[in-house]
């Protein structure tokens, strides 16, 4: 038989003995070469047109060697920090991830020159039709977060023609006009982006605690009128209930809230004006209502027990203008609008969501709700009519998405923020305008975490705060769209805090009175966990001097729901709306900021250039002066030490004869002792 041809090139790697798992990249001509029981990586590019392997360098990842390896899609990959690959290595002890980056200073821009386009991820052809020898066209995706889904196809055929990969496209240039939506998130310069947080010691936490924790993926806190709650372990709908502010240990057996569930609680919150109307969630269908004293938290009454879910409860939100509405949704894929004062449901929007609804958001004025569903569709709904106004697919992943509407009293239609997962399960954040929603006007990949993400929009300041659920991180970005036009906002990720402890299984905001206004604060929060519960707060660094006015520039005025009471949930679903009363934090024991008078005192350049000699000579004198002091001191005459050898070796006087060695003694002139005493005694 013939020989085999020789192969085109060979590279000799090492003496180790474990097995080459080789993963190769086309668009790149990356060739990775993990090793099997080894911790290291080999990297390589193979130019296909002279055959040969240029080394890129070796890496050691972690401490664990190698148990299999892979390459992750290109659809998971952060393209604005130019990641162009990303593999998973298995070890003995998990999986890890190594991401491969490209350096550049300017990440503001995609990289088109690095990225080419990639295969959509749709199906072109079954398996039978490819054995068979159809022809199919591969559509072709740019990996630009800002271009359209497709850009390029080439044909692929069966056994008798290869694939090419077709060249890249151009990727379009953003003007300053119309930047790219990913890169709005990080574009621009934000007053809070040194916002700092700081949380409490463990000796000031809320510990001891039995939280239920097995319930649905919701946030198992709620905050409202001095007290915060949580679901406890046990049978029926136990909810503990206590006071902020009340640190330490709580009681093994404490007293707890029976709210009237035969099931877990599955969502809680606080509502209906002054903050003292607790509304429960349960898995047996029932909504439940608790009147609480306001120290204690006790139950001021039997519970009032609401019915209509057809399946478990997963989510409360009180209405944010009418005193005493609330809005809930459930796994029977339903939103009910219900009556807190009568007792009743005035509204249900049924056949609307063909998956489980995960969360549900009312705008700034309370007209309407966004809801997120688990068939990845965000919508827009009317209450009062019972109706969908808009929807649109908001994020690729499984598990659909979570919804925060930001209104504030410059744009009270806001925008949308949207929380979800993409195709390979990333988890991502957008800013959608509710006027058009064919596309986000902001969109960021933070990382690839399981756990669900709560969002908190915060209309006094425009914060808004991500945490997940399983994390310990708390992430917070400034939405700003007071001084840009309708469709071009930006959302700037600040900063992130961790928190130590277990994961987060809850998070709620504090009330605003609860902040330090002279501190300038900007939010403050309460995280759960499996056994404790702590507080954490967020300033803005400001100078000592800035700290004695009233930060008129970070805090806004924002709605009061104890003050809007003039409109009733039956009224209000007839047609009519209250009227908003903002409250701000300004108490007026601080002048205003913005009304400071800055003096400011003009110097001439040559009389600061005068004073900056004049100092610099009179600190050279001080130094001329405290040299020549202990110069003195160093040569006073050898009559002033009691030891005239100084130590031996040299002489001690000061003329050059003296210098001379001498050879090493004690005292010239010992001092002896004397049994003299000159008539004094011990004893005087």
């Amino acid at each position: 038989p013939p020989r085999p041809a020789p192969p085109p090139t060979q590279e000799r790697l090492d003496s180790n003995s474990g097995i080459l798992s080789p993963l190769y990249d086309p668009s790149l001509s990356l060739l990775l070469l993990f090793t099997r029981g080894s911790n290291s990586v080999l990297a390589y590019e193979y130019t296909s047109a002279t055959s040969t392997l240029h080394p890129i360098g070796r890496f050691s990842q972690g401490e664990e060697g190698t148990v299999s390896c892979c390459l992750v899609p290109k659809a998971a990959l952060d393209v604005m920090e130019v990641e162009v690959d990303r593999t998973a290595r298995m070890t003995d002890k998990g999986i890890e991830g190594i991401g491969w980056k490209v350096p550049r200073r300017d990440k503001s821009k995609f990289a088109a020159e690095v990225f080419k386009d990639v295969p959509k991820w749709v199906e072109s052809c079954t398996g039978e039709e490819w054995l068979e020898g159809k022809t199919v066209t591969v559509e072709m995706t740019s990996l630009d977060p800002s271009s359209s889904s497709s850009s390029s196809s080439s044909e692929v055929k069966g056994e008798e023609e290869d694939s090419k990969p077709p060249p890249p496209s151009p990727s379009p240039t953003a003007s300053p006009s119309s930047r790219p939506s990913s890169q709005r998130f990080n574009n621009m310069a934000s007053k809070f982006r040194h916002v700092y947080g700081a949380a409490k010691p463990k000796q000031n936490w809320y510990y001891n605690l039995q939280t239920n924790v097995s319930v649905m993926d919701g946030s198992l806190l709620a905050v409202g009128g001095g007290l915060w709650a949580a679901p406890w372990k046990g049978g029926g709908g136990k909810v503990y209930v206590g006071a902020v502010g009340e640190e330490g240990k709580v009681s093994a057996t404490p007293d707890l809230l029976n709210t009237g569930h035969t099931k877990a609680v599955t969502c809680l919150a606080f509502g209906g004006g002054d903050g003292r109307t607790l509304a429960t969630g349960s898995d047996d269908c029932n909504v439940s209502l608790s009147e609480l004293e306001p120290r204690t938290g006790k139950s001021m009454g039997e519970p009032l027990i609401l019915r209509g879910h057809r399946n478990g409860v997963r989510g409360i939100d009180w209405h944010p203008t009418v005193n005493g509405c609330f809005a809930t949704f459930g796994m029977d894929q339903s939103v009910k609008i219900w009556d807190a004062g009568e007792g009743k449901e005035i509204q249900s929007v049924d056949e609307v969501h063909k998956e489980y609804i995960n969360d549900v958001s009312w705008n700034y004025v309370g007209s309407l709700l966004a809801t997120g569903s688990r068939d990845k569709l965000a919508r827009i709904i009317d209450p009062r009519a019972g109706s969908v106004a808009g929807s649109w697919k908001a994020h690729d992943g499984a598990r659909g998405c979570r919804v925060e509407w930001c209104g504030r009293p410059a744009d009270r239609e806001g925008v949308i923020l949207t929380t979800g997962n993409g195709v390979a399960g990333e988890r991502q954040v957008r800013l959608w305008d509710p006027r058009n929603v064919s596309k986000p006007v902001a969109a960021k990949n933070l990382d690839n975490g399981n756990g669900v993400l709560f969002s908190m929009w915060d209309e006094c300041t425009g914060l808004v705060w991500v945490a997940g659920r399983g994390d310990r991180t708390v992430r917070y970005f400034d939405v700003n769209y007071d001084d840009v036009k309708p469709g071009e906002w930006d959302c700037t990720l600040c900063h992130e805090f961790g928190f130590e402890g277990d994961p987060t299984v809850g998070i709620w905001p504090l009330p605003r009175s609860t902040w330090k206004v002279g501190e300038v604060q900007v939010g403050g929060f309460l995280r759960l966990s499996k056994g404790e519960c702590q507080e954490g707060s967020f300033f803005l660094p400001r100078n000592n001097d800035l700290k004695g006015y009233f930060q008129d520039d970070v805090y806004s005025s924002f709605r009061d729901p104890s003050r809007n009471s003039s409109v009733t949930p039956t009224s209000w679903l007839a047609g009519e709306d209250p009227e908003i009363e903002h409250v701000s934090l300004d108490d007026g024991s601080l002048p205003k900021l913005s009304e400071r008078v800055v003096t400011r005192t003009v110097r001439s350049k040559t009389k600061a250039f005068r004073e900056e000699i004049d100092k610099a000579e009179e600190e050279e004198k001080q130094k001329n002066q405290m040299f020549e002091k202990m110069q003195a001191m160093a040569v006073t005459h050898e009559k002033w030490h009691p030891n005239k050898s100084m130590g031996g070796g040299l002489g001690g006087g000061t003329k050059p004869q003296d210098t001379a060695p001498k050879k090493a003694h004690v005292d010239c002139q010992p001092i002896y002792d004397s049994s003299d005493d000159d008539g004094w005694s011990d004893s005087d």
